[in-house]
């Protein structure tokens, strides 16, 4: 039940991103699956999820995603059939498209999506880019991509605190 008026806020108007951070195994990655969920199901626009690396990524698309979408007959009736439409980095589904990316200044810099998902973001850099070029924190960049959709973008990020705050304002 903790979970649902942070779920409901990244359908709000009012807002354009939710940040929850919270213990460890607390659902907080499986609040963001339900909000992608959602978004295949009665929202439909496209979404980028990121996870921390790339191999992360991989496995939690392997043993999260496709169980989900293989056991759950409204998803599965939605995504799309063909060999390309169901990778670890893309599902297709109709009328939209789920990309699942990890940190790096190319995903985070290219694409529109209406709502960017940032799952685990304390264990992501705090800065993408090289030291020579930073491009900005995961969260910031996020904010960008979801600018075309107006009020009806949203970024949402999870995570557990790993490193210490250092502006209290954020």
């Amino acid at each position: 039940p903790y979970m649902v008026e942070p779920t409901d806020m990244t359908q709000s108007r009012l807002f354009n991103s939710v940040a929850f951070m919270g213990p460890s195994q607390s659902g907080k990655t499986k609040m963001l699956e339900t909000v992608s969920y959602h978004a295949v199901t009665c929202n439909q626009m496209p979404i980028l999820i990121v996870h921390m690396t790339r191999g992360d990524r991989d496995k939690w698309v392997e043993e999260k995603i496709d169980p989900v979408l293989l056991n759950s007959p409204e998803l599965w009736d939605r995504i799309g059939k063909g060999r390309d439409d169901s990778t670890f980095s893309r599902k297709r589904f109709k009328g939209m498209r789920m990309t699942i990316g990890y940190p790096t200044p190319t995903i985070l810099s290219g694409g529109t999506y209406g709502m960017v998902l940032l799952t685990d973001l304390d264990h992501m850099p705090l800065v993408l880019g090289g030291k020579d070029n930073p491009e900005g924190s995961p969260f910031r960049m996020a904010l960008q991509r979801v600018r075309s959709y107006m009020s009806r973008g949203c970024v949402l990020a999870e995570g557990s605190p790993a490193w210490p705050v250092t502006d209290p304002a954020w």
